[in-house]
């Protein structure tokens, strides 16, 4: 699964047609790369269909010589930071999916 390359933004919209029915789906905008954004029925396809169309942007640009962005290098994370990101990772969704760590750490020493 590909990551859009450059900063983005993502919000939902809706829309109504003329038999009143609404219709929900997510746009991932990105920051950098004027008009080049991504639709899906979930904010992740939309964030993979900018991904692709960043992609399609950028050799377009390379064709008919157009300036591309530099692309902005995310601020470093501090200490404190990464722990609560790791431990988001392994006790958030991943423990609900496959279990608590000591359980796996248990089962790939037995492999072992």
């Amino acid at each position: 699964m590909n990551e859009p390359l450059y900063p983005y933004k993502v919000f939902e919209m809706t829309t109504e047609n003329s038999n009143g029915n609404v219709y929900r789906f997510w746009i991932a905008e990105s920051l950098s790369l004027k008009g080049c954004a991504g639709q899906g029925d979930t904010e992740r396809a939309a964030i993979q269909e900018l991904a692709g169309n960043e992609v399609v942007w950028l050799e377009t640009a390379m064709e008919f010589d157009i300036a591309i962005p530099e692309r902005k290098r995310s601020r470093e994370m501090n200490r404190p930071e990464i722990l609560d990101a790791a431990k988001r990772c392994v006790c958030g969704q991943r423990e609900q999916d496959y279990g608590s760590p000591e359980n796996n750490f248990e089962r790939i020493a037995i492999c072992w």
